[in-house]
């Protein structure tokens, strides 16, 4: 069963609770990868599929600008690096990402 707006909205805030609490403590890893699980629930509410986030993203341009849309594309690469090669961010990089 799908979830409902409150159940998605009220995990995306504690997600990007989570992140912002991540790099304070300069978690960059954990933080990239936490955006990056962001960026899927935001698809998910949005009923945006597709076989990866890459593939995802430029289907957000009906409801975001062009260049919201352009910079999650490399933010998405940052949490991918994370998440599968275990690269680690720039905290400057991830501040802007925040």
């Amino acid at each position: 069963m799908p979830l409902s707006w409150n159940e998605i909205k009220d995990r995306a805030l504690v997600v990007y609770a989570e992140c912002v609490h991540a790099f304070n403590y300069g978690l960059h890893l954990s933080c990239a990868i936490g955006l990056r699980a962001l960026m899927e629930g935001i698809c998910v509410d949005k009923n945006v599929t597709d076989w990866n986030l890459g593939a995802k993203i430029p289907k957000l341009n009906a409801i975001l600008p062009q260049n919201i849309v352009d910079n999650l594309h490399g933010f998405a690469f940052l949490g991918n690096d994370a998440a599968h090669r275990l690269d680690a961010v720039d905290k400057k990089t991830l501040q802007l990402a925040i």
